[in-house]
């Protein structure tokens, strides 16, 4: 607690997270504002068959809409990453840490768990900003009732777990690398390349289609319709991001244990 705290306060007295916060606003809210305008097309079960028809961008739809792009968040994780648990190691913090005694094991977990909470409000930004946005624009559109914040909680906390997945994924390279520009190289390839080798070889054959359901971008993307999402689709989607959670975390501490801190 007392490094979580430590983290925090540093966090909260640097100008990168006013910096950082603040494009993702300005992102967020010319992204809602985007998106209400024009029509979004809609594909009816004939593929041969497409039609438009208009949706009102309100302060119900907004969360939805936004979180079809949710894996943009992940980009905006990153520099709390660094500033988290990679900038111990460029500074030489984190041998001072350690060398007063604290446990390694609680040194990462705390490094994970301060992250992670940084996840949390990001996603929440997301939802209450656009939300905000979508009402100012065209109303809240709707009951904001019990029945609604169920049908929000469900891609809310889908997606919340896969993003938490790619945070342990980051940790864990920011412990093993201990480097900052290492960190953001391997990050946004995991963020990035995995899609683009899917759609490339599914390109070449249609064989290759299963690629995709393992990626964590496309699952992200595809949680935000959790409504219309077949029960093997979400099920598979929570067992890539509690994957990466576990296989991160567990990974990570151990190789972290028994590497050498300069």
């Amino acid at each position: 607690m007392n490094i979580i705290r430590a983290d925090l306060y540093r966090l909260v007295r640097s100008k990168g997270l006013y910096i950082t916060i603040g494009i993702y606003l300005f992102f967020i809210i010319m992204q809602a504002l985007a998106s209400s305008v024009g029509t979004m097309g809609v594909q009816t079960e004939l593929p041969s068959e497409q039609g438009v028809a208009p949706l009102v961008f309100t302060g119900m739809t907004a969360p939805f809409e936004m979180m079809k792009a949710g894996d943009n968040l992940l980009f905006f994780l990153l520099p709390f990453i660094i500033f988290i648990g990679a900038a111990d190691f460029s500074s030489g913090t984190a041998k001072n840490v350690l060398a007063n005694g604290v446990n390694r094991t609680k040194y990462y977990l705390s490094k994970l768990i301060s992250t992670s909470v940084v996840c949390f409000f990001l996603m929440l930004i997301m939802v209450v900003i656009s939300m905000i946005c979508g009402t100012i624009k065209n109303g809240f559109g709707g009951a904001f009732d019990a029945d609604y914040m169920m049908k929000l909680a469900k891609p809310f906390f889908s997606q919340l777990l896969l993003c938490l997945g790619v945070n342990s994924f980051g940790i864990f390279i920011a412990f093993i690398t201990k480097r900052t520009a290492a960190v953001n190289g391997i990050y946004i390839a995991f963020c990035t390349v995995p899609l683009l080798i899917a759609a490339m070889l599914t390109e070449l054959s249609s064989k290759f289609d299963v690629l995709a359901k393992f990626d964590v971008i496309t699952n992200i993307r595809m949680l935000a319709d959790f409504e219309a999402l077949a029960a093997e689709d979400i099920v598979r989607a929570l067992a890539i991001g509690a994957f990466y959670i576990l296989a991160g975390t567990i990974g990570g501490i151990c190789l972290f244990r028994r590497s050498e801190i300069k």
